[in-house]
Parts: C-alpha cells; structure tokens; sequence
C-alpha cells in the first residue's frame, strides 16, 4: 500500500506537482455531482488544501460520477447516477479515460458505492427512486447480474451505502427524515456471496440530529469496514451521524453525532454530507460535503470546510462531493487523544493538520478549525503530557471557569495566530512548521487554545482536541 512507500519516494511524490501520470500520496480522487450541469472529477491535495478538476468523457460527466473506487494509483472503477452504470477508468496527466464496464442495464439509478469481492463488483441502484437492488458485474466487464431486491427483506428505506468485509456484502439504506414520521430510520443488510442468500442485520437507531428536540433518522450515505477493528462496520450518515455496528451480532458499537445545530436549535449548522474515506496518519474520517468542501470527522467533532471549492458551480450547494477515496500520504503518526470543548454557538476548535509528518516535510501545516473568526488561538507544543507546571495532566479547566474544557498538554513551545473566516464555526488558523529530516523519530504533543472575544463562559478560552504527533 501507499503508505509503505519508501519515505524519499513519498516526500518527492508529494512535493511533486499534480500533474503527474497518476494519482499522489495525500491526494483524493473525488465524484462530484453539479447541479444543472455535467459532473466531474477532481483530485485533491491535502497538504496544499486545493482541488484540480480532471478531465472526463461525456458519457461519464453526463451520467453524474456518483461514487469512486481505486485498485491503485492509475485505475479504479466510477459509478454513475442518472444513468446508473459503472465504468472502469485510468488516471493519466490529469485525464481519466472511462471504459463502460455493464453491457447490460443496471437496475436503475444512482450507483452510490463500489465494493468489490474476488473478481467481482457489487454495487446498489434504485427502480423509479424505490428501494435498492444489489447487483454484481465482472471487473473485466460483462452483463449485470441481480442478486437481491432489499425490499424482500423488509426494507423500506433507499439503499445508499455498499461495502465488504471477506465474503459478505453488506447494504445501508438513506432515510433522512424524522424518526417518528418516517416509516423506517434505516436499515443494514448482509447478502452472502457463498450461499448468495441476504438477511437483514439489524434496523438504524435514530441519529443525533434532532433539531427543537426532535431526532431524525441518520441518512446513511457512505459505509466502510473499520480499519481499526476488522469485521465492524462504520457507517457514516448524511447530517453527522458515525455508527459502529457489528454485524455479527447485530449491534450498535457506539453512535456519535459530529454535527452542530445552528444557535436557535432548529436546524443544521454544520451542512450535509455526501461520502467519506479514512485517513490511516490521523485516524480520521475525511468527508465530502454536500456544498463543495472537505472536512474531517474526529470523533465527535469536525474540522469545518478544511479544503474548499470542490466543484465549478458558483452556488457552493449545487457541487456535491459524492465519492471519494484517499491514498494515505504516510509516513508519520498525527492521532487525537483527547476532545476539545465547545465554544461559540456550540462549535468545538477542531485540530486538523495539512499534511503527513515525515522528516522531510518542508510544506507541513498545523491548523485549527470550527472557531470563532477574530478569536487568538494559541497553540501549546510540548515532547511530554504528563505534567504541566509540575501538576499532572489532563487538567479539568472547569474548576477555574470553563466546565468541560480540559488542558492535555504542556507548553514548552507556544505559537499563535489569530483566527480568519465568518460566522461561528467558521474559523481557521494556520501555522506552518517545517519538518527537517533531522526530526525524524520525534514525538510531540500540542492543543490549541481559543482565547474568545465573545466569551462562552467565565474564563473565556475553550480548547481543541490534543493530538499525539511522530515525525517518521
């Protein structure tokens, strides 16, 4: 994989320019959907922050790419919405030439995510906008196959999400509305490619949107095995929701909602969103959105509108990032360890770095999001989190006036900036720190601290998450 690249092959492919014969480590290749217009396909650098349109076929950009799988760094497979097909594609100097894979018709429309097991590839579509059929095409290419109408096994929702774990393909459904109106929150089904028999895993609970108190279901529109524990599956939901679910034992691991009510609490701040892919350095669940942009999920929390511009419509709501997939930029290791606490309008200053940490690393950015425009953030750096002036680590701050803050860190170097950007949750710092080769094997510890011109409680600072970094 990627990741174990040798590290002067990574950094020199990373500071190389994007237009290369073949997709970057810490690049994207992301599907977008433009409103009134044809769809296309960007590659996103991560450590510069900035989105390069590709060029596409007709047939593809007229079909709305919808969902992306690579196999490695020059092809990969791209299925379509309005005419529900599926395309092999190549990657090369910035062009990818498509290849219509189904020489039959697909059940329908919206292809909304790949997955593949042995020499085949699984994906859903819908009938007239109604259910979902599960349907399976060669790699090579050849008729389409239907396995399974999800509607025999109960389900009532619009099958959205498609991964695997060995041999079984799993099926999540959207439905985005109010639990207690809707007739179902959604479901996960399981079709077994050795017995080709389906079953259904278990129905959604409600998601952790609930605007004036009232919980709407959580849309799945992404879904993944968990790189971090084999055989569950994280599912990620249209207004925040990360579900855990073993499908084994048809239960919900944990539930988090990442999202923000806006500040009357009866709608959604945070926007919606499209698809999601892991980041393996961070640990982390890079998103697109529904309004042109990528952020992170840590945890509980979002990294706001990390990268913007994902799209050529100038109305950021009609460009909507429905597929994506990474290639991990490695090496290093730039992991959460601690949440922050919320701040403005409930927004939480999230930490989210441009870049891997990799000796080498000229360009590396550390960054701060989710606060408040205007505020000083101040970045506390040090090689231990243990102690902070002589007193053990973490640090309830809610003693001295901000109740569900908690210092992580030490301060033996201290950075700072002032954030930029409008409205609550839609602050940013940046600070660039260069890594030398002589870095490598260092290990830091840092936590940003928002020192509010608006305070939200008595103190008047909030802080970010903590992050755990090692320069590889």
């Amino acid at each position: 994989m990627l990741a174990t690249l040798p590290r002067a092959l990574v950094a020199a492919a990373m500071l190389a320019p994007s237009c290369l014969c073949q997709m970057l480590p810490g690049h994207s290749i992301a599907t977008v959907t433009i409103t009134g217009q044809p769809g296309e396909i960007y590659d996103i650098d991560h450590q510069a922050g900035t989105a390069t349109l590709l060029t596409i076929g007709t047939a593809l950009s007229g079909g709305g790419p919808n969902c992306v799988l690579m196999t490695n760094i020059v092809t990969g497979f791209v299925g379509t919405n309005a005419t529900g097909n599926v395309y092999s594609i190549v990657v090369v100097n910035n062009t990818v030439t498509e290849t219509l894979l189904n020489t039959t018709p697909t059940a329908g429309a919206n292809v909304a995510q790949l997955a593949i097991v042995g020499n085949d590839l699984y994906f859903t579509t819908q009938t007239a906008g109604v259910g979902g059929t599960l349907q399976r095409v060669s790699t090579s290419g050849g008729p389409v196959t239907a396995l399974l109408d999800i509607a025999t096994l109960g389900a009532t929702g619009l099958a959205n999400a498609c991964a695997v774990i060995g041999t079984k393909v799993f099926v999540a459904t959207f439905d985005s509305s109010p639990a207690n109106t809707a007739p179902s929150p959604g479901e996960l089904i399981e079709y077994d490619t050795a017995t080709n028999t389906g079953r259904l895993v278990l129905r959604l609970p409600p998601g952790g949107f609930a605007p004036l108190g009232n919980p709407w279901n959580t849309g799945i529109v992404n879904m993944h095995e968990d790189p971090l524990q084999p055989g569950i599956l994280v599912l990620q939901g249209v207004y925040g929701d990360l579900l855990h679910i073993d499908p084994v034992a048809g239960t919900v691991v944990s539930a988090v909602w990442t999202g923000q009510l806006n500040a009357a609490g009866s709608g959604l701040a945070s926007g919606t969103v499209n698809s999601a892919a892991f980041d393996p350095i961070a640990a982390d669940w890079i998103v697109g959105t529904r309004y042109g942009s990528i952020e992170v999920w840590v945890h509980h929390q979002q990294a706001e509108q990390k990268i913007v511009g994902v799209g050529s419509n100038p109305t950021a709501t009609a460009n909507s990032i429905t597929g994506l997939y990474y290639f991990p930029a490695g090496p290093g290791i730039d992991v959460s360890y601690g949440a922050g606490c919320p701040g403005n309008d409930g927004w939480t200053p999230t930490d989210s770095s441009f870049g891997a940490p990799y000796a080498g690393n000229a360009s590396f950015r550390l960054a701060l999001f989710s606060a408040n425009p205007g505020d000083l953030a101040v970045l506390l750096v040090d090689f231990q989190n243990t102690v902070f002036g002589g007193v053990p680590l973490p640090i309830d701050l809610g003693v001295i006036g901000a109740p569900g803050c908690s210092l992580r860190t030490g301060n033996a170097i201290t950075m700072f900036a002032v954030t930029s950007g409008t409205g609550s949750g839609g602050g940013r710092a940046i600070i660039p720190v260069a890594l030398p080769a002589s870095f490598a094997g260092l290990t830091i510890y840092r936590q940003w601290a928002e020192l509010q011109v608006t305070p939200t409680n008595a103190l008047g600072i909030v802080g970010s998450n903590a992050r755990q970094m090692t320069v590889q």
